[in-house]
């Protein structure tokens, strides 16, 4: 993984070194964590990581945390007749397997270099990209002399693919320096070997490596803090959360804050800084203002690390842009909240509903059948000896058989038996048939008579659609003309109902019953789309519903 180190305003040249080597340091932990894996899926290997300088002629670095000092002396130099293994790797750029040490070319005198009784096996895997120059060797050894198993190959290969990136890194450390000490110090910057120099301006057109792109697709960028130094050591997806090129210094400690949202930088700072004297983790969010002006919210982790005696010397932890998972979880609390409204909604529909139906019986049936009591009363105290009785006797009759009928009219209306027993289409024709004769509306009716049975709760609402959307056109619409179509196509149901009337205003809200809003909720819900399409020359309603054939 590239890092690019930054530091804050020094008063002398020599701090460049301890620069660099503090950033070789946070490589040397991760590749010593690597050879332990190996170590412990490798049975009976010990592992080593050495850095080739870029010259050639010799280790920049070694990393060989449990190698003997026997194994050591064998792999001192890259090149030559006691280069053995690693040496090979390198004029090869292939995989080098020694099975055993002791009677390898690659080794002479191998035999005396290690311990008695030992064969030794050395496997050596270089590591480098296609047309590139080899930038290391990964190395793992063993007392009993054998050769990798096919299992084994797999390992060594994906260790090479991931030690690659951590060996560019070494090597593409460098040193920037604020202005501040570019004017206190003239000259070339001193760093530990002339070709790091090289890598200031190369090492950010380096082709991505597999961390870097595992970092971006997370959009989680790693770092690291020297307590001492105030040093930054930062991954170049740290740069992209923050906005910034991987081209320009890493930020330090202050210009860091510097851009951390003001309403939040408050009361941030001096709770993690609190933390951080007293070693403990830090994490949390907060957000990002980028030099473009865009905002970015962030979740940060940091952890000690403790060197020597329990002292605290530096941090390390990770960024995360969770800019577009916030926005997510806000669309979909804001989703959620649109859902509860909905089912609140919906109750008050239905109490809606069933006031309607309450309102229309006393309204209508309890005052008949109040006249009818009253009537009845009157005649009974007559004796039903005169004409007059007789003609409320009939009267009675004539309101009992009104009441009846409204009764069983509003019976049908909210529930039409004939829907269950013979389906929407019967149950529309129906419906349009006996509301053209009440209404005097004249309703076209197009209901194809092989049309489908539907899931009940459909034909349920496009029950009520129909119905409501015809009472509507007879009490606003001001026509004399309507047309009620359905049709079903590719698992979709289409109802129309249609008027030539005068329109309705763009704000208007007010239809039959549960209105407007709640025809839609009734369609939505059963995961349709309701289409209201008016003008001077009349509205049509059009809702699309999925269904499946019964």
């Amino acid at each position: 993984m590239p890092y690019v180190l930054s530091s804050s305003p020094a008063g002398n040249a020599s701090v460049a070194s301890r620069h660099s080597a503090h950033a070789r340091l946070a490589f040397q932990d991760i590749l010593i964590t690597l050879c332990a894996q190996l170590e412990d899926d490798l049975s009976g290997m010990r592992a080593a990581v050495y850095v080739l300088h870029p010259a050639g002629r010799r280790w920049e670095a070694m990393v060989e945390p449990t190698l003997t000092p026997a194994w050591r002396r064998l792999h001192r130099t890259p090149r030559g007749a006691a280069s053995g293994a690693c040496g090979a790797a390198i004029a090869r750029r292939r995989a080098v397997i020694v099975p055993d040490v002791r009677v390898s070319p690659l080794y002479p005198g191998g035999q005396l270099a290690l311990g008695k009784g030992d064969q030794g096996a050395c496997w050596a895997v270089p590591l480098a990209r296609p047309g590139e120059p080899v930038r290391g060797v990964l190395l793992l050894c063993g007392r009993r002399g054998r050769r990798p198993r096919s299992r084994e190959s797999a390992i060594l290969a994906r260790a090479g693919e991931l030690a690659l990136p951590l060996v560019e890194g070494w090597a593409g450390v460098t040193m920037v320096r604020s202005d501040a000490e570019h004017e206190r110090v003239s000259g070339p910057v001193a760093v530990d070997e002339p070709r790091e120099r090289e890598h200031l301006d190369a090492a950010p057109q380096r082709t991505p490596s597999h961390a870097d792109e595992i970092d971006r697709l997370g959009a989680v960028g790693s770092w690291v803090m020297d307590l001492r130094t105030g040093l930054l050591l930062w991954s170049h997806e740290m740069f992209r959360i923050f906005g910034l090129s991987p081209t320009t210094r890493t930020p330090t400690v202050e210009s860091a804050w510097s851009q951390v949202h003001p309403d939040d930088a408050g009361r941030l700072r001096s709770s993690i800084e609190r933390d951080i004297r007293e070693g403990r983790e830090i994490q949390g969010e907060h957000r990002v203002i980028r030099p473009d002006g865009s905002v970015a919210q962030v979740r940060y982790w940091g952890r000690p690390v403790t060197r020597r005696r329990g002292e605290v010397l530096e941090y390390i932890g990770t960024v995360q842009d969770v800019t577009e998972e916030r926005r997510v979880r806000h669309q979909l609390r804001a989703t959620l909240e649109q859902a509860r409204a909905l089912a609140v909604r919906q109750l008050q529909v239905r109490d809606d509903e069933r006031r309607r139906i309450a309102r229309d019986i006393h309204e209508t049936t309890v005052q008949k059948l109040a006249a009818l009591q009253l009537n009845l009363a009157m005649l009974r105290r007559a004796g039903g000896e005169s004409a007059e009785g007789d003609d409320m006797l009939e009267e009675c009759v004539a309101l009992a058989e009104s009441s009846i009928t409204d009764l069983r009219t509003l019976s049908y209306l909210l529930h039409p038996p004939m829907l269950d027993e013979t389906g929407l289409a019967a149950a529309v024709r129906w419906y349009a048939g006996g509301f053209a004769k009440r209404s005097g509306l004249v309703v076209r009716i197009d209901v194809p008579a092989e049309i489908q049975r539907f899931p009940q709760e459909v034909e349920i609402a496009v029950f009520r659609l129909v119905q409501e959307g015809l009472i509507n056109i007879l009490r606003h619409a001001n026509t004399d003309r309507a047309a009620v179509r359905l049709s079903s196509e590719r698992g979709r149901l289409i109802v129309e109902v249609q008027d030539w009337g005068i329109g309705m205003a763009a704000d208007d809200e007010t239809v039959f019953g549960v209105g407007l809003s709640g025809m839609r909720e009734r369609v939505e819900q059963l995961g349709g789309i309701l289409e209201i399409k008016s003008g001077p020359d009349g509205t049509t309603i059009t809702a699309v519903l999925p269904v499946a054939a019964q």
